[in-house]
């Protein structure tokens, strides 16, 4: 039963880093007002607006968005966590 529960919350964790994926990649090609990239970024900015206020406020002049970046990692360090939780539960 737990582990169903473990490999669901892994299985969401991993979409939504699918997701963020394809929205790094059609940000680069797809212009602003296309329909799919509009319905991306309306499911990944809400994640990566906290992080780029904290980036913003770390180093404002910094030219690239890195939050993208880090939202990876975080989702990273998530779903080990996780799976290092689940592994002393059971």
């Amino acid at each position: 039963m737990l582990r169903g529960i473990v490999q669901g919350i892994d299985y969401f964790l991993e979409a939504i880093r699918y997701l963020l994926l394809v929205y790094c990649v059609i940000s680069w090609f797809v212009s602003p007002f296309n329909r799919f990239r509009q319905f991306i970024e309306r499911i990944v900015d809400p994640m990566l607006r906290p992080l780029r206020g904290i980036l913003f406020g770390i180093a404002p002049r910094m030219p690239i968005d890195l939050s993208a970046l880090v939202m990876f990692f975080v989702l990273n360090l998530l779903r080990f966590g996780l799976w290092r939780l689940y592994m002393v539960l059971a």
